[in-house]
């Protein structure tokens, strides 16, 4: 089945959210792989557009509800000589793209070749790739993808594949329940800040990125902390990431914070979305998370519980079905942020292959928008240690006010981990 004959297919949850996102301003989800020596142009080209075309839903665009075949179906790549700069510059520039504007291919790359290394980035509108579509996407593009010529079904949207508590009247009633809570936690959180200066709403902007990057020592070292106090490694993370937001941007010791957390569906819909099975399977939660001062192994154990609690109630499902209605009122309003802290850490299980062990950096990014959270950050770990992606707008912060945020969760996470060094970071 050739692209240009794939079927229709309707949109899932997620999905019309992520159109309305994309609407209104580029949202696109993004990896980058960095490998010491050089990577060949022509032969990752050639990988890369043979996955693109084995995988018919990579090439296709969303059109009244639904999604059509693309204007363009191969990838776009582009090949630049440079050092890390010129990555970065190249990473910003593909997630500031709105390709279904300009008639553009959905799924666009880059090759950034350095003197000593070279450097691919994969990028995609997130309404049709998640974290796990990405890195295959990748991996197919350095000779770990399907057979040449191999052809795959559109996948379908992860809706369908729901529990039956959350599909028809049963999935209507969890998602009133859903959002009650949502309204109670607003409240609790407009309660604990009144009469506090919030962090207001910038306007328009660029999105930009700067990493924070933990070599395997410190990545070790953070994750046996982890374990020895009970809390998960995304716990642990989300509660660095929200202090930093509690104590820079609003100033205070202890209070309410909302954090958005990133729910992997693939293993919790039946059947399950295999590896192999592109497509966007994933859905955005959000906490209240109550801080007290000076006890951030406390608040990594309540966010690793909170969480825990929130997949066990199927949080995630009613959130990804009451996205388009949130994504609209949210777009429509634009009276409030969706949240004050994200975090996501999305695991990528990497391939046996005689490339991993050239692997010198590994990092993930997503566009963001005026609406959302202030301090939005992407954990992606990898042979090379644990690269945190800190995305932002240029309306709202400049490279000074970014780099002390980077600066307070580097420390941060070296108290936690109990050491000081293996910690950098850098606009590149």
């Amino acid at each position: 089945m050739s692209s240009a004959t794939a079927p229709a297919r309707r949109l899932g949850s997620f999905e019309r959210a992520a159109v309305r996102f994309d609407r209104a301003t580029p949202f696109n989800a993004a990896v980058s792989l960095t490998l010491s020596g050089a990577i060949d142009g022509a032969s990752a080209r050639d990988a890369l557009r043979s996955a693109v075309l084995s995988h018919p839903i990579m090439t296709m665009a969303p059109s009244r509800g639904s999604f059509v075949a693309a204007a363009r179906a191969e990838p776009e790549v582009e090949e630049v000589d440079g050092d890390e700069q010129a990555l970065a510059i190249v990473v910003d520039a593909l997630l500031n793209d709105q390709p279904r504007r300009r008639g553009g291919a959905p799924v666009r790359a880059a090759l950034v070749h350095g003197e000593n290394q070279a450097s691919i980035v994969i990028c995609a509108p997130h309404y049709l790739v998640d974290a796990v579509s990405l890195a295959q996407l990748l991996f197919a593009s350095l000779g770990e993808g399907n057979a040449p010529g191999e052809r795959r079904p559109v996948t379908p949207a992860p809706d369908a594949r729901f529990p039956r508590a959350f599909k028809g009247w049963r999935g209507g009633a969890a998602v009133a329940r859903y959002a009650l809570s949502q309204m109670r936690e607003e409240i609790a959180t407009a309660l604990d800040r009144a009469g506090a200066q919030g962090v207001a709403i910038p306007r328009g902007g660029q999105t930009r990125h700067r990493l924070l990057i933990l070599d395997p020592d410190v990545s070790a070292k953070l994750s046996k902390a982890c374990r020895q106090h009970g809390s998960t490694l995304n716990g642990a993370l989300a509660a660095a990431v929200s202090r930093v937001f509690l104590s820079r941007l609003l100033k205070r010791d202890k209070g309410c914070v909302r954090l958005m957390s990133f729910c992997d569906l693939r293993r919790r819909i039946a059947p399950r979305l295999a590896n192999d099975e592109f497509g966007a399977a994933l859905a955005i939660t959000r906490h209240l998370i109550r801080l007290h001062a000076g006890d951030d192994w406390r608040t990594a154990v309540a966010i690793s519980h909170t969480i825990d609690g929130s997949i066990k109630r199927g949080d995630h499902f009613c959130a990804s079905l009451a996205a388009p209605a949130t994504m609209h009122l949210a777009f429509s309003t634009g009276l409030m942020r969706m949240a004050d802290a994200a975090l996501s850490l999305p695991i990528t299980t990497w391939p046996k292959a005689e490339w991993v062990s050239r692997i010198r950096g590994y990092a993930g990014y997503v566009s963001v928008a005026p609406l959302a959270p202030p301090l939005s950050v992407i954990a992606a770990p990898s042979p090379a240690g644990l690269t945190l992606s800190f995305m932002y707008l240029d309306s709202e912060f400049d490279d000074e006010a970014m780099a002390d945020l980077c600066d307070e969760t580097a420390r941060l996470i070296a108290v936690m981990a109990g050491s000081l060094e293996g910690l950098q970071h850098s606009r590149v």
